[in-house]
């Protein structure tokens, strides 16, 4: 089975949340597996992320589902909580903290746990009325729940695109 091949089956797993989804993300970048021997690897991911369902100092709180990738066929399904904050001129910050189910498909890349937690920070700016770019950097790990937990660091490049 190709490695790639498993991108449309994590994106079919985010499929009844697109049903209602106020913005789609697609994602590619570069992992960083704390890990001596772990082999670092492209990532391509995808989320929905819902309509806000608070508002609270300028920013923005949505439901959003997310999926991961790694060339390697390593991956990452999670959901939780996104935040938005426009700072002015188009510009804005987001962030998320989003727990999740990880396979590992090299014994180097395995994070402790099948839960782990993602978060994630980064600033970006509306390119259209529909349409914004970012650079985010994001980190997975079980934060604890489990003895071993080495973590993976990423930097990804989003697209972001407002379905409403």
């Amino acid at each position: 089975m190709s490695r790639i091949s498993l991108l449309p089956a994590a994106l079919l797993c985010l499929l009844p949340a697109c049903l209602h989804a106020a913005d789609l993300v697609v994602s590619f970048g570069q992992s960083d597996f704390v890990l001596k021997g772990a082999e670092d690897d492209k990532i391509y991911g995808a989320e929905v992320h819902l309509d806000p369902f608070a508002r609270w100092r300028g920013a923005e709180f949505s439901f959003a589902a997310a999926a991961d990738v790694h060339d390697t066929g390593t991956f990452w399904v999670g959901a939780g909580v996104s935040a938005v904050r426009p700072f002015g001129d188009g510009w804005f910050v987001e962030a998320s903290l989003m727990p999740g189910y990880f396979e590992p498909k090299q014994v180097q890349q395995d994070l402790g746990s099948a839960l782990e937690f993602r978060s994630l920070l980064g600033v970006g700016r509306r390119i259209s009325n529909r349409a914004s770019i970012s650079l985010a950097v994001s980190h997975k790990s079980n934060a604890g729940t489990a003895a071993n937990n080495p973590g993976v660091n990423l930097i990804r490049l989003r697209l972001r695109y407002s379905l409403d």
